[in-house]
């Protein structure tokens, strides 16, 4: 009877997922995004034993777009730690920004996220300034030495 009830479980569970999926990509639902999204990442995505990454991604980004600051700030973490895609600071920083800017965060909890985003920004800022004042410093031309006049 348990392995049956584990079933149904798990079909009303991938129900679910498939429904918020559907609601996220026909309606343009910011919120129904990020959830489909994190599921795609983590592999509670339809039978829970795979992950499609790409899917997620994909969710993340079209969520970001539409506002949703969980997805902004999901995404801008993943292009700034490269997990699951190539590292990219300054697409990072682009979405941190946004999320620290967002108009649409009115609970407590995207407030605080908006405080997470504000610090990360100002994080991947500094490093991707270090790595400007670097390139300058190889960039600048060699002082030429004087002639001497006789």
């Amino acid at each position: 009877m348990s392995k049956l009830t584990n079933k149904i479980e798990k079909l009303e569970r991938d129900c679910f997922t498939l429904r918020e999926a559907l609601k996220a990509l026909i309606l343009n639902d910011r919120f129904c995004m990020h959830e489909v999204g994190a599921k795609c990442v983590t592999g509670e995505f339809v039978d829970g034993e795979q992950n499609d990454v790409e899917l997620g991604i994909w969710f993340y980004k079209k969520g970001a777009m539409l506002g949703d600051i969980e997805c902004q700030w999901d995404y801008a973490m993943m292009l700034y730690s490269g997990e699951h895609m190539p590292r990219d600071k300054r697409k990072a920083l682009f979405w941190f920004k946004k999320a620290m800017e967002n108009p649409l965060a009115t609970s407590e909890y995207e407030l605080d996220r908006k405080k997470d985003a504000r610090e990360m920004y100002e994080i991947v800022k500094q490093e991707l300034a270090g790595g400007k004042k670097d390139l300058m410093k190889k960039k600048q031309p060699r002082k030429l030495k004087q002639k001497k006049t006789s």
